[in-house]
């Protein structure tokens, strides 16, 4: 099997939580973006109705936890909801977010899961919060100031990562088969197992997304 492992940036919508924490992804709410799987179904790839009751593998969520005690990191937990973006949400759709169950939002993400988890891959995530969504603090949202600490929080997540390869590695290699890819809130492939080390030269998210459907981890 093939282990996905999804990092982003977001918003925080659960005011139990403040900027700079780091949420362990349980489930999601994707209802505002276009299914992936729209279109044609490539069967080679999964069925045309695939079962989401567990997007996101309670292994590896047990794996994180694991990973963040060791390094004395908190890890908050929660669901994600995904927009379409560009566009920050407004107060109303944060709150109605609140009433949807979502503990952080953002604009990735899900899809890849729903993609992910149709071609019958084991999925992680950890959700940066780097800043709280419209509506809760009385700031208006700043691009700039969200960017910088999504940067910022971005080197933690890289170093919390690298722990949880290496609590990875062993079920990778006790099943050939198994292989692990690692791509951080940017899109970028830090590291896939076909390649045994981390990787140099990062792709966008739209090459990242042709390579691993075609199969060429060690060529990205």
């Amino acid at each position: 099997g093939e282990i996905l492992f999804l990092t982003n940036a977001s918003g925080g919508v659960n005011e139990a939580f403040a900027p700079g924490d780091l949420m362990l992804i349980r489930d999601q709410i994707s209802d505002f973006v276009p299914s992936p799987l729209i279109g044609e179904n490539i069967e080679e790839f999964g069925p045309r109705f695939p079962d989401m009751s567990h997007i996101y593998d309670e292994g590896l969520q047990g794996v994180l936890r694991d990973g963040a005690a060791k390094l004395g990191i908190p890890l908050k937990e929660g669901v994600y909801l995904q927009f379409t973006g560009p566009n920050y949400e407004s107060p109303a759709e944060i709150r109605m977010s609140r009433i949807l169950g979502a503990d952080a939002v953002g604009m990735s993400t899900a899809c890849e899961a729903i993609a992910a988890n149709h071609m019958g891959m084991k999925i992680c995530g950890i959700s940066c919060i780097s800043n709280m969504a419209a509506g809760i603090s009385e700031n208006p949202l700043n691009p700039q100031e969200v960017q910088q600490e999504a940067v910022y929080l971005s080197s933690g997540v890289d170093v919390a990562g690298e722990e949880y390869l290496k609590k990875l590695e062993p079920m990778i290699k006790a099943d050939e088969d198994t292989r692990l890819t690692f791509i951080s809130q940017s899109g970028d492939v830090l590291y896939d197992s076909d390649s045994s080390k981390k990787l140099e030269n990062h792709k966008s998210r739209a090459e990242v997304k042709q390579a691993l459907a075609e199969g060429q981890g060690e060529d990205i």
